[in-house]
């Protein structure tokens, strides 16, 4: 039984290779207000795991979106970064000494040159 407010969708004979799904069923799917269908769709198994994505993709907190997809904590987010001491940005001067350093004791212990 097909209902109206439910679109249907051509199944095609070409058979992807890839683990993707369409975009718009996907759409579909997560905008869908059936709470009962949706269990039938997933299953007892996968619905809590449905019902999570959901409310991480629909909802409209940026930093809560980010935080999940970045696996960190929504506070890192909200926190402002720590101050960079002044000696890190000698870092890179002092390394390159080195470097310079290398390569004059490569041209004082060469015999030819």
């Amino acid at each position: 039984s097909k209902s109206a407010s439910s679109p249907v969708y051509d199944v095609r004979e070409e058979r992807c290779h890839y683990n993707v799904v369409p975009a718009q069923p996907l759409v579909d799917v997560f905008l869908a207000t059936e709470e009962e269908a949706m269990k039938k769709v997933f299953g007892t198994a996968y619905f809590t795991q449905y019902q999570a994505m959901r409310e991480i993709l629909l909802a409209g907190d940026t930093n809560r979106l980010v935080a999940e997809l970045t696996f960190v904590r929504i506070n890192d987010l909200a926190t402002p970064p720590e101050p960079v001491h002044p000696l890190t940005y000698i870092e890179p001067v002092v390394a390159l000494l080195i470097v310079a350093n290398g390569v004059m004791i490569g041209f004082q212990s060469d015999p030819g040159y």
